[in-house]
C-alpha cells in the first residue's frame, strides 16, 4: 500500500480506459480515490479545442448528470469516468480552481444543492426567474419530503 496515490497515474488509467484499475486496488487505496475530484481533473484537458470540448461534454454526459446518485457505488463511478476518454492515448489534464461562493441566501443555498457547479451569478439568475412553486416541484421531483422543502425555503 502506498501512502498517497499519484493523481497523474490515475488520470492515465482513466484515459487508457483501464476498467479494472479501481477493482484491483487494495481496499486501503480505494478509500483514497475520490471520484468527485477525479471528475474535476478529467473535465479539463490540454490540447486542441475539439479535444477539450469533447472531454467537457463527455464529463457532463457520463458523470455530472447522475454523479451524486451513484455515491454508494464507487466502482460504477470509476467505470463512468473511464467512459469519458475517446481512447486516443493519454492527455495532460488540469485542475481548474472553483471560484469561492459568497451568496448564502436561502433560495441560493437551496438551488446550489441541485446545481453545485453553477456560479453565484447563475444561481441568482435562476432564483430570479423561478417561482416558489417551481422550487418546491424541483425538490419533490428529487424525492424531498415536504417538511424538508419547507425548512429549506422558509
Amino acid at each position: 500500500m502506498s501512502d498517497k496515490l499519484d493523481i497523474f497515474d490515475i488520470l492515465r488509467q482513466i484515459d487508457s480506459k483501464n476498467r479494472n484499475y479501481y477493482r484491483d486496488l487494495p481496499e486501503e487505496d480505494k478509500k483514497k480515490v475520490v471520484p468527485f475530484v477525479l471528475n474535476r481533473w478529467v473535465s479539463a484537458v490540454q490540447g486542441p479545442f475539439e479535444l477539450q470540448d469533447f472531454y467537457l461534454y463527455r464529463c457532463n454526459d457520463c458523470i455530472n448528470k447522475h454523479f451524486f446518485e451513484l455515491y454508494k457505488y464507487p466502482e460504477l463511478q470509476w467505470l463512468s469516468l473511464t467512459a469519458i476518454s475517446p481512447g486516443m492515448g493519454t492527455h495532460r489534464h488540469e485542475w481548474i480552481k472553483q471560484k469561492p461562493r459568497v451568496n448564502n441566501n436561502k433560495v441560493i443555498k437551496f438551488l446550489r444543492s441541485f446545481y453545485p457547479s453553477y456560479t453565484d451569478d447563475d444561481l441568482e439568475t435562476l432564483a430570479a426567474i423561478t417561482t416558489t412553486d417551481e422550487l418546491k416541484q424541483l425538490a419533490k421531483d428529487h424525492g424531498w419530503a415536504d417538511k424538508d422543502i419547507k425548512g429549506a425555503l422558509k
